[in-house]
């Protein structure tokens, strides 16, 4: 059964209740992965513009697309639609808001010597369900809608 980037969000606001750090940082999985699956549909959209085209993993390589995601000039995405400024801007925002959900999520996931708090995961989920608005808006602005109903 498929799940959604939603569903993922509403364990990690479950595990986030239970208030124990190994569930806090389970959370900070489940809520960069949320963002990440929600954010697939933008990347296979835009042309890779910025981006890192090293040997950084998958991860990197979306985030950093993301933010560096240029707001003038040729605003181009596959489909060869130019966006406008306005959704360019937004994209870098996403990119902003995944790139310091992710820096979470490696705290939680590779440095169990630090402290992972309540705080910083109440940060992220927050942080996440606003970059999924941004991301419902983006996808209803004419610009992209046109090149996703293609």
């Amino acid at each position: 059964m498929p799940v959604s980037p939603k569903q993922l969000l509403q364990l990690a606001q479950e595990l986030i209740d239970n208030d124990s750090e190994v569930e806090l940082r389970a959370a900070a999985g489940r809520i960069y992965y949320s963002v990440y699956q929600a954010t697939e549909w933008l990347d296979e959209t835009l042309s890779n513009h910025g981006g890192i085209t090293s040997n950084a993993g998958s991860h990197m390589k979306r985030i950093s697309k993301f933010q560096n995601y240029p707001t003038s000039g040729n605003l181009k995405t596959i489909g060869g639609e130019n966006i406008g400024s306005d959704c360019a801007r937004t994209i870098r925002s996403i990119g902003h808001m995944m790139a310091q959900i992710y820096t979470s999520r490696i705290k939680a996931d590779y440095k169990p010597e630090e402290t992972f708090t309540a705080d910083e995961a109440e940060i992220s989920i927050r942080s996440a369900g606003k970059l999924l608005t941004k991301l419902e808006t983006l996808r209803e602005e004419p610009q992209i809608a046109k090149i996703i109903s293609n």
